[in-house]
């Protein structure tokens, strides 16, 4: 069954059974594998999303004037796991050992076992009111109290 949705912040792959781990392998188009293992989910978060649920899971913050998207694992097996910066522009296939919910921006889009995510012709701007400075903004949210 095909389904499109698009994503501002991030795409979920997570186990239906949230007691259940689950088998996730992150495969470029080309084939090449990215990521394999047991995990609860993955999370595949653009630059905007990577200040939300993606750093709650231990990735990193990436600048928005980046064209990169984040593969993070979501309670991994194994802490030797890392998260990984991956080119925008690459599609990749995200594979599960069961059919798990997919999830857009927090919103359930369907349920699969084969998941292909590719970047989107769609193109995003921002209005802002005033001076827009990111870091100064991350600053303020994540370290004065």
């Amino acid at each position: 069954m095909n389904f499109e949705c698009t994503a501002l912040n991030e795409v979920l792959v997570k186990g239906v059974d949230p007691g259940h781990l689950i088998n996730v392998t992150v495969v470029e188009d080309g084939g090449e594998e990215i990521m394999r293992a047991r995990m609860d989910g993955v999370i595949i978060a653009t630059p905007t999303g990577s200040t939300a649920y993606a750093l709650a899971a231990g990735g990193p913050v990436v600048d928005s004037r980046l064209a990169v998207k984040l593969v993070v694992p979501l309670a991994p097996f194994s802490r030797a796991l890392v998260p990984i910066v991956h080119p925008y522009e690459i599609p990749i296939k995200v594979l599960t050992s069961e059919v798990a919910h997919i999830l857009c921006d927090g919103i359930v889009a369907q349920r699969g076992a084969e998941i292909r995510i590719v970047p989107s012709d769609k193109k995003v701007r921002f209005v802002r009111t005033r001076q827009y400075r990111m870091y100064d903004k991350l600053f303020r949210r994540l370290f004065i109290p």
